[in-house]
């Protein structure tokens, strides 16, 4: 917040083209309920006082330049198995969720062109399912040369390895930083819990942690890849109930991969033996 403030008073309490873009969005609703992209702290004020009945809010920095595709503004959905205390896997197929305008740097006021919620995106009549709902491992990479964001398919599949690659580490980053907030996170010795991660990514590559979601919206994948939910079931099948080992589950290659490992006191291993990895994040990225 203090950054926040900082940049709010060198620009004043007016809005322009040269302000700085956050995000501010209520913290308890979901579906893109009530998000906001402000400008000046008399922005920030106004929404606060006229949505009374919200108590909290987060603050956010809108990334930008984002990376786009088709000239549009994505953010990336991967799903997270937290299997028993604690094993946290990430599942290999992600989703690419456009906006269904055209994303103008310039232009701010058209919010569906810059919030890329799927429900908040619903409403918009340039939203095409088929080709605004992407398999970001598989249809994305041909988008990035069809773009001209990247040379080659090679250079692409590398772009869009590199993304899920630093996903995996951030991922288990934020496991690790939450280890010991039990009043906020206590995972459950034999049970499992499934959530939605959502990243973005900028023009150079870089990619931010965006928001965590305890109860995914499974629909957000639409018909077309709705068998993206059904393996992920399957692999936490696999995995939490089966005991399968990371990139020993479906036959199809569909995979949860381990991310982070840490035990927790008071609980046994898998395999029924305690140990110590309180040494730091366990991690294994392929």
């Amino acid at each position: 917040m203090d950054e926040a403030e900082m940049e709010f008073e060198e620009a004043g309490d007016e809005a322009s083209a040269e302000s700085p873009i956050w995000i501010l969005k209520p913290s308890t609703v979901n579906k893109g309920a009530g998000i906001q992209i402000v400008h000046c702290y008399a922005q920030v004020v106004d929404v606060c006082w006229t949505e009374s009945d919200i108590r909290e809010w987060v603050l956010q920095r809108y990334i930008t330049p984002p990376l786009l595709l088709r000239k549009r503004k994505f953010h990336i959905r991967a799903y997270v198995a937290a299997v028993s205390a604690i094993q946290v896997y990430l599942y290999d197929k992600c989703l690419a969720l456009c906006s269904g305008s055209k994303y103008d740097s310039l232009d701010t006021t058209n919010a569906l062109a810059h919030i890329t919620n799927t429900a908040y995106q619903s409403i918009d009549p340039n939203f095409d399912e088929d080709s605004c709902v992407l398999e970001w491992n598989k249809d994305v990479p041909s988008v990035l040369v069809k773009d001209k964001t990247c040379k080659n398919l090679k250079q692409a599949q590398a772009k869009v390895q590199y993304v899920t690659d630093q996903m995996r580490i951030i991922t288990g980053e934020v496991f690790h930083a939450y280890k010991n907030e039990f009043g906020v996170f206590a995972p459950i010795e034999g049970c499992f819990e499934q959530f939605g991660l959502d990243f973005v990514v900028d023009a150079d590559w870089n990619v931010y942690l965006l928001e965590i979601n305890p109860g995914p919206d499974f629909k957000q994948s639409g018909d077309r890849l709705s068998p993206i939910i059904q393996s992920f079931m399957g692999a936490c099948i696999d995995v939490a109930l089966l005991g399968k080992e990371s990139g020993d589950q479906q036959e199809d290659g569909d995979l949860l991969t381990l991310v982070y490992e840490h035990q927790m006191r008071g609980s046994k291993s898998r395999y029924g033996k305690h140990k110590d990895t309180t040494s730091g994040i366990q991690m294994k990225v392929t």
